[in-house]
């Protein structure tokens, strides 16, 4: 049997092309993130080079995950992560992906945090309460601005 030969911009191509047909909204922007995230390459290495062959392996697995987000699965779901607050969270399907509107509230308790902090005059008896929130990102991006917290 004669093995397939990928080179990056064909398996791309494929991927957005598949995606289109299913009605994926960014189709091209998604391609590229799953190409970017199965295969580690970055937007230089790949315009340098993009006749470059990716290896077998690699390219049948990154057309995996473009059936599945052809499913509608949500990109964070497939690669497992969402930034937020400028810090990488670890998602999958239990969870909610973080989205840049919590960010605001985010950026809000931090502010009442730091004031509380400060009329508290660097003790340590403030208590934030977040329970099963998801993937943590609320409390953990708040402690990680407000190390006293």
């Amino acid at each position: 049997m004669k093995q397939r030969i990928f080179t990056l911009r064909q398996t791309i191509e494929e991927g957005t092309e598949a995606l289109r047909e299913a009605g994926i909204e960014e189709a091209a922007l998604d391609a590229w993130y799953l190409l970017e995230y199965t295969a580690g390459i970055s937007r230089a290495a790949y315009y340098a080079d993009p006749y470059r062959e990716l290896d077998e392996g690699l390219a049948l697995k990154y057309l995996g995950y473009i059936e599945r987000r052809k499913k509608r699965i949500p990109l964070q779901h497939i690669t497992k992560e969402q930034e937020f607050m400028g810090y990488s969270f670890y998602v999958n399907e239990h969870v909610l992906i973080p989205r840049q509107d919590t960010e605001t509230l985010v950026e809000e308790v931090v502010k009442i945090v730091r004031a509380k902090m400060r009329d508290m005059e660097g003790r340590k008896s403030l208590r934030i309460l977040d329970m099963c929130t998801g993937s943590g990102c609320i409390l953990l991006s708040i402690m990680k601005m407000c190390p006293l917290a």
